[in-house]
């Protein structure tokens, strides 16, 4: 059984070699199935014996080692081994390998029965615990990347909204929200930047499950300061580039990826910036009228 997702206009096929698993994933990636014959990458799903580990990894060099992962590279492929988070509702296991652009995978599924795989709702279509590191491998070569971040339709003009952690951006989205602006993304939201940059909706999240289809054009980039009182303002030059750099999600790229992602930076700073000062109050009504008038 196959079944392909897009965003951002990268089509991943999924592949399942025993059928009577049916669904592996959560609900919330139903609206981005497609009918198509076009792929970008395939990852295919096997739950029989995995290779062993450290066979598999002998000559590679480590990338990262904590309690959920270890990540490990060699010249011509990628080594993950991913163990969920144990409160998770069907702790599993996971050991997938990637080729270096990350468009064909083996994932080698453990710890689930397969009579649970069907119900497993997996919030990834990589069976990691987000598809941040997958997505940013395929966006790259297409000059987009992930940005913490959250994207918002006013008035039919779009904005990314940055902000440190913590500044309110998800709170502001809620509250604009209500007010009747668009939320394309919350914490996590697709740029890219052939041709005009753009923002993509995704199966990615944060903490509120926001998921959506649309892409479109940015307008703007605002930068979130928490404040007594609700105004906007200029942004120096000099802060830009470095908000922009704190933002991004950073995966495991090297010297001539990083290169790439620079020039896709540079493209961003175009666009203008302003620095939004909001309290965050939900009774204001005042916050969606001061973007209004942008």
């Amino acid at each position: 059984m196959q079944v392909i997702y897009s965003t951002a206009n990268i089509n991943i096929k999924t592949r399942v070699e025993d059928a009577t698993f049916g669904c592996m994933f959560d609900p919330k990636f139903l609206p981005f199935k497609i009918d198509s014959t076009h792929y970008d990458a395939t990852l295919r799903y096997k739950f029989d014996l995995c290779p062993s580990w450290s066979a598999l990894t002998k000559k590679s060099k480590l990338k990262i080692k904590d309690l959920n992962w270890e990540i490990r590279q060699n010249d011509t492929a990628w080594f993950y081994k991913y163990e969920s988070f144990r409160d998770h509702v069907l702790p599993y296991k996971v050991i997938s390998i990637y080729n270096s652009s990350h468009t064909e995978n083996f994932s080698y599924i453990m710890g689930i029965s397969k009579e649970k795989l069907s119900n497993a709702n997996f919030p990834a279509l990589s069976i990691f615990s987000t598809d941040q590191i997958l997505l940013s491998r395929l966006l790259l070569p297409r000059y987009g990347m992930l940005i913490h971040g959250n994207s918002i339709i006013i008035d039919n003009k779009c904005y990314l909204v940055l902000g440190l952690s913590g500044a309110g951006k998800s709170t502001l989205s809620k509250i604009l929200a209500n007010q009747g602006a668009q939320i394309i993304s919350d914490d996590r939201t697709i740029v890219t930047t052939d041709g005009h940059p753009c923002v993509h909706g995704s199966w990615l999240h944060g903490t509120h499950e926001i998921t959506s289809t649309i892409s479109k054009q940015l307008d703007g980039i605002l930068v979130l300061d928490k404040a007594k009182t609700n105004r906007v303002g200029d942004l120096e030059k000099a802060e830009i580039g470095a908000m922009l750099m704190s933002s991004i999600i950073k995966p495991l790229f090297d010297n001539k990826e990083w290169s790439l992602l620079l020039d896709i930076i540079t493209k961003l700073t175009v666009l203008p910036f302003y620095r939004l000062s909001f309290n965050l109050n939900e009774e204001d009504n005042e916050q969606i009228n001061i973007l209004k008038e942008l």
